[in-house]
């Protein structure tokens, strides 16, 4: 079975948002706590991998440097060091760096 949600994001109330750093690229971008981390980062001007935009395909999956993200289906709070993470649905949770 397949789910659909789409729209990710949008609610401000549902995080704290914050700064993201592109290790990559060198690029930053500011979030609130409804900005898909994918969203923030194009509005920056960084050319990040996308694809299907609401968490199924994994394509724009990065690793997560230092910081905590918000994923914005369900509102869990995660961050561990070396995590894998989709773009495209969390949010910062303060400054994160991700590397891509």
């Amino acid at each position: 079975m397949e789910r659909f949600q789409p729209v990710i994001g949008g609610d401000a109330a549902g995080g704290g948002g914050g700064v993201i750093t592109f290790r990559a690229s060198g690029e930053t971008a500011h979030a609130d706590g409804g900005t898909p981390i994918l969203v923030a980062g194009e509005e920056a001007g960084a050319a990040l991998p996308f694809g299907c935009r609401m968490g199924i395909c994994h394509t724009c999956v990065g690793r997560l440097c230092s910081g905590r993200v918000r994923d914005l289906r369900t509102g869990k709070v995660s961050g561990t060091d070396g995590e894998m993470i989709r773009t495209c649905i969390n949010a910062p949770e303060g400054p994160v760096e991700i590397d891509l």
